[in-house]
């Protein structure tokens, strides 16, 4: 793959300590065996931030430019990545928990339990700033903005930055900044939010316009989920005690919804056929207790779908008007 801007690519590295917010429902080859950490499962997350990101930059009418983008930095079929990932934690207690909280036990699913911490490093070898700058990026929407495993886009496996070492990774501002910041209130995770925002939109078209790819703006209704200015992000201003208040008040208001509106449902994702929520939901932690940020990526749902964006959109907006939501994007 080319260089960009002439320049070789040099060893950098950077290593995250990640605390466990909600229950991670994280399983190997068998989903009903143990939770377990697996790099594939972290590079899988990694990918779908960053080609949400470079949608934005690229739009969706050329997917040949997006693959060529997204490989520079994952690889592909033909090249290797020049991102290694690796993980590192100490035994970690799980336990049975409630995917559906607002509901009565039915059923569960294992997962590690919150407030433990483990480690996810980025090694770069031969790598350009613009490629590894688009690795940070991912990682940092996967934990701002995403979660990980069953169940991410309802809250769970929502992860926080406890600690980064920055020392090998050769990062000048904005990204040193953003790596050491920890919000710890609505107005501290506002600034954030929409600050990591500006610099990952900035660092895609960078990369977009190093590798030369040609920009389009994207369809009103996105072949796939792509971050972009038609984006919205609701910040809920009401601090919940805990992560399972939040999930159990949002979980119910959820459940009143669709049983009151159930020509809506399909706008929320689809198990058959196969459409992911474009809602997702974010457990965010502060000194006084958790609020929840609402992320609305929608993309065009299958034909056989009869789901439209106002839908959810309008449920979206019943939620942050009882809980001190405001679009922050």
């Amino acid at each position: 793959m080319p260089s960009q801007n002439g320049s070789e690519g040099i060893m950098r590295q950077m290593t995250v300590t990640l605390n466990i917010v909600t229950p991670l429902f994280l399983g190997g080859a068998d989903p009903n065996s143990a939770p377990e950490l697996r790099v594939p499962s972290f590079r899988g997350v990694l990918r779908y931030w960053l080609r949400a990101a470079l949608g934005g930059a690229l739009g969706d009418q050329d997917m040949n430019s997006l693959r060529k983008a997204e490989a520079f930095v994952f690889g592909d079929t033909n090249n290797s990545s020049p991102i290694e990932i690796r993980l590192s934690y100490s035994r970690l207690s799980h336990m049975g928990y409630n995917p559906l909280p607002h509901k009565a036990k039915r059923f569960q699913f294992d997962g590690f339990n919150p407030d433990q911490t483990f480690s996810i490093s980025l090694v770069g070898r031969q790598v350009t700033a613009a490629s590894w700058r688009a690795a940070i990026d991912a990682l940092l929407l996967a934990v701002r903005l995403g979660g990980m495993g069953r169940r991410s886009r309802r809250g769970f496996g929502s992860l926080c930055l406890k600690h980064v070492d920055i020392s090998q990774a050769q990062l000048s501002d904005p990204w040193s900044e953003l790596l050491g910041q920890v919000p710890n209130s609505v107005s501290e995770w506002e600034q954030h939010l929409k600050a990591v925002l500006g610099a990952t939109e900035a660092e895609a078209t960078d990369l977009a316009e190093n590798l030369g790819l040609s920009n389009f703006s994207p369809l009103s209704s996105p072949t796939f989920p792509i971050l972009s200015p038609k984006n919205n992000i609701m910040l809920c201003h009401h601090v919940f005690s805990d992560w399972e208040d939040a999930l159990k008040t949002f979980g119910r208001a959820e459940h009143v919804f669709l049983s009151r509106n159930p020509g809506r449902a399909q706008a929320f994702g689809s198990a058959n056929p196969r459409w992911a929520s474009p809602l997702w939901v974010r457990v965010l932690p502060t000194k006084c207790g958790v609020i929840l940020a609402l992320t609305l990526i929608w993309s065009q749902p299958p034909p056989r779908l009869h789901a439209n964006e106002s839908d959810l959109r309008t449920f979206v907006l019943d939620f942050g008007r009882k809980w001190g939501g405001k679009w922050i994007v």
